[in-house]
């Protein structure tokens, strides 16, 4: 069931202050994201999120905010999806059937001085 999501590209992730701030996205294990995020002082660091605390399932759909959405989904996306901003996987819709659901994470994440979190 566990999937290794692994891609290595950049994308960017707007950052708290509202300034881009490049990352570069080197997979998805799990439920964790990891990355390697400027730090808004010329260096780059090693970060993960666990989006197991920013997203949770409501009746087969991935819905931030929310939490423990791993409880009940299962086969995340392939990494060319994450490389798009897209991350997505089968959620279990309360009727015990699972349904694709996807969610963009260029509006839930953010990037603060090499810190990843998820925006309110």
């Amino acid at each position: 069931m566990l999937q290794l999501a692994k891609a290595f590209f950049v994308l960017s992730i707007a950052a708290a202050s509202a300034i881009a701030v490049p990352t570069s996205v080197q997979g998805i294990r799990g439920s964790i994201l990891h990355a390697l995020c400027e730090d808004g002082h010329g260096g780059i660091t090693s970060t993960t999120l666990d989006l197991n605390g920013c997203l949770g399932n409501k009746d087969g759909i991935l819905v931030y905010p929310g939490d423990r959405y791993r409880e009940t989904c299962q086969y995340e996306q392939l990494p060319s999806d994450v490389a798009n901003g897209k991350y997505g996987c089968d959620c279990e819709d309360g009727t015990g059937k699972f349904k694709r659901s996807t969610i963009d994470l260029f509006s839930i994440v953010s990037n603060k001085d090499g810190q990843l979190s998820c925006t309110p």
